[in-house]
């Protein structure tokens, strides 16, 4: 199994499919996971990446998307592609429309599906790796373990936009739009060595819930959220407090 990684700085959006077609034409991949501009042409480069026969995710990210190899480390890349060359290893993407099922069933049906495409069914994958719509991961990710169980690590995460107001996007060969669900299954012939890093850092400090709507916090100990959070953080937030 080999790993190699690209990026397209695209001057001109207008030919992103001639600079995606240039990088498949000598050796083509077993598996293609991008992360794009939210503000890039999304049917084009579906268009471009159909050409090649081989499964692919791509989903919007933040400002650009952010390459990081050993040559390059770029956060102004346009579109990132992690590409995996791997013809002794199986993978498969399947997809699913949150609108037209619950959160939990459109998880269940976009990991079966996913499995039926790489060829195994009935196997669990050594990695499932997703693209989510913002808002029901949970019950996304339960989903997918109504189907393989909870043991199968789970890597991506949830699409992004460049204002933060529902501009994401993702897409698979089938699908393209703001409320896929997108996830692919991992047989790779190479063994797996996984590692989990995350900013957080749990501190004695402790408040309670007294008011909230779905996923956004109103109230910790009966005041606003946001001014007990920029008290215990020593004013970290003080500047967005008046919008932002």
């Amino acid at each position: 199994m080999q790993i190699e990684t690209f990026e397209i700085q695209c001057a001109n959006p207008a030919h992103i499919k001639e600079d995606i077609a240039a990088l498949f034409e000598k050796k083509l991949p077993s598996l293609v996971i991008g992360y794009a501009n939210a503000s890039l042409p999304f049917q084009d480069v579906q268009h471009a990446l159909k050409r090649a026969s081989t499964p692919f995710l791509v989903s919007s990210s933040c400002l650009g998307s952010l390459l990081c190899d050993s040559k390059t480390v770029s956060a102004k890349c346009d579109l990132a592609l992690f590409c995996v060359f791997d013809d002794a290893g199986a993978y498969g993407v399947g997809s699913a429309n949150i609108d037209e099922n619950s959160a939990f069933k459109a998880g269940a049906n976009a990991l079966q599906q996913a499995l039926v495409n790489a060829g195994r069914p009935y196997e669990s994958p050594a990695l499932i790796w997703c693209a989510l719509p913002p808002g029901n991961e949970e019950r996304i990710l339960e989903g997918f373990a109504s189907v393989v169980g909870d043991q199968v690590p789970i890597f991506g995460g949830s699409m992004a936009d460049n204002t933060v107001e529902g501009n994401w996007t993702t897409l698979t060969r089938e699908t393209l739009g703001a409320q896929t669900i997108a996830v692919v299954v991992m047989y790779p012939a190479s063994p797996l060595g996984l590692s989990y890093s995350s900013g957080y850092k749990p501190t004695d400090t402790v408040f309670r819930v007294s008011k909230a709507c779905g996923r956004q916090l109103s109230e910790l100990d009966g005041s606003p959220s946001s001014h007990i959070y920029n008290q215990a953080t020593n004013r970290l937030i003080e500047q967005q407090l008046q919008g932002g």
